[in-house]
């Protein structure tokens, strides 16, 4: 079923998911700005997919690898 969806169908569907369809703005400037926000957490959200595919980590993990939270900093 997933394959049978256009890319611009998925698309029109995470906007809907992250409300674009009934937010209530009255510039179309800030349509914009949500609309570019919704686009940056689409690709957030499949670049996470795909790091947590190819490192076999959980989101924690891949959290506290982002953040360099295992290596030893020196404070100073």
């Amino acid at each position: 079923m997933y394959n049978k969806r256009t890319a611009a169908e998925r698309i029109n569907k995470r906007y809907n998911d992250f409300g674009l369809d009934c937010a209530r703005v009255r510039d179309n400037c800030y349509w914009y700005n949500l609309a570019h926000l919704s686009a940056m957490n689409m690709h957030l959200d499949a670049w996470i997919t795909q790091e947590l595919e190819s490192t076999g980590l959980d989101k924690k993990g891949l959290l506290l690898n982002i953040l360099g939270a295992g290596t030893t900093a020196v404070c100073a």
